[in-house]
């Protein structure tokens, strides 16, 4: 059951969501250069692309230039952000790199009002407090959510896909399984390794309420894991098809046989 905190936490919260917000504007428009300036200016190129696609008043070579250069970047994830960014770009006239930038921040608040609703479910709202303080103003969490990559929107919807299966397993429906599990399966979408944490949190929780046998023997699971893993299946599984670079890569970052080594 959750419980909602009192009036002065409520004010202590809002103060800490303010400050963060704050904190995350200091010197918003300075160029992409305080956290993975590659990866950022990558995105900021591909966001023009997609910019340029769809603006008239662009000349027909520099859309020529950027598609020509787009054929050279392998895409590591869907271009959601890109798109995004470029859709942003083309509502306020202009390429303005710190829109993308508060969008991002944008993410990582919304992902902290998550957090608490979890934590409060879990243990308490003094505990909740605590939680959303270490991670609105942890450094590291300063800087990567003030970065135009996909880590911001990735978190954000993890924490929501929690909160959202911490309700399923409160009030059990076959619609509140689906939002769950479409939720998780964009969150997968943006980069799937984060199936192990959200998996993790599925399985534990209907062990706990339902028992091994019960969790097992239960049809449910199976539609939570079809619904969560079809979007990020068929994206990757065409992008392997289609791209060795994607396939080198998967295989460097993950290595399943390194946990059967002791010394891993």
């Amino acid at each position: 059951m959750q419980r909602r905190p009192k009036t002065a936490g409520c004010a202590i919260i809002i103060l800490m969501f303010a400050g963060a917000f704050a904190m995350r504007m200091y010197r918003i428009d300075q160029p992409l250069l305080d956290f993975h300036p590659i990866r950022q200016y990558r995105t900021a190129i591909l966001a023009r692309v997609y910019y340029y696609q769809g603006t008239e008043s662009v000349p027909q070579w520099k859309k020529e230039l950027l598609a020509a250069y787009k054929s050279r970047i392998p895409l590591l994830e869907p271009p959601i952000g890109e798109i995004v960014t470029a859709g942003i770009w083309r509502i306020a006239g202009g390429e303005y790199l710190w829109l993308p930038k508060i969008v991002s921040c944008v993410y990582w608040l919304v992902g902290g009002i998550f957090l608490y609703l979890i934590a409060c479910r879990l243990i308490s709202p003094s505990a909740a407090c605590f939680s959303i303080l270490f991670y609105l103003f942890w450094p590291y969490n300063i800087f990567i959510s003030r970065s135009i990559q996909p880590e911001a929107m990735l978190v954000m919807l993890y924490l929501c896909s929690v909160f959202l299966i911490l309700r399923y397993y409160d009030r059990p429906t076959i619609p509140g399984l689906i939002l769950a599990a479409l939720v998780a399966g964009c969150a997968v979408l943006i980069k799937p390794y984060i199936i192990f944490p959200i998996y993790a949190a599925f399985i534990s929780l209907g062990i706990f309420k339902q028992g091994l046998t019960g969790f097992v023997m239960s049809p449910k699971p199976m539609l939570f894991v079809i619904i969560s893993l079809l979007p990020g299946g068929v994206y990757y599984g065409h992008s392997f098809l289609a791209s060795e670079y994607l396939g080198r890569r998967s295989q460097m970052q993950f290595v399943p046989t390194l946990l059967l080594t002791g010394r891993f």
